[in-house]
């Protein structure tokens, strides 16, 4: 391997492929990014997590899963109360119609050794011109509100 081939691998991100989360990439500071696909529909699910992906412990990894797996569930319950008594367009839309303009951006795994466990569930609105990401906080399987950036 040349000089350059060598340097230039040492830029790239690290890559690590787990038998349970997949083929998960290193993004700098401790984050690790990886994506899930649901079936049916495949809908893509990005996530990321803190720490080495060999290093999380069984019970952390399960939740996880755990999350992948019933991901449509907890969106419709968030469509369902997540945007009670806000109407942006002030039209007399539904809180399920508000949530219809999310677009899912990604799913960060924060504190899974704390308990409750918590996690972040973040979107984009396109009914938002200014394109603030919203945070949904989650702890445990509950909603715990959300907060907006930018």
């Amino acid at each position: 391997m040349g000089f350059f081939s060598k340097l230039l691998k040492w830029f790239q991100p690290e890559e690590y492929e787990d038998a349970d989360l997949g083929r998960l990439i290193s993004v700098g500071s401790g984050y690790w990014d990886g994506a899930w696909t649901l079936e049916p529909g495949g809908t893509v699910i990005p996530f990321s997590i803190t720490g080495r992906p060999e290093s999380v412990p069984s019970e952390q990894r399960n939740f996880m899963l755990q999350v992948k797996d019933r991901f449509t569930e907890i969106e419709q319950e968030l469509a369902r109360t997540m945007f009670q008594g806000i109407d942006p367009l002030d039209d007399g839309s539904t809180p399920e119609e508000v949530f219809s303009h999310m677009e899912l951006t990604s799913v960060f795994f924060t504190e899974l050794d704390a308990s409750p466990r918590e996690w972040q569930i973040w979107y984009v609105n396109d009914l938002d011109p200014a394109g603030h990401a919203i945070c949904v906080e989650m702890k445990d399987w509950k909603y715990d509100g959300f907060s907006m950036n930018g």
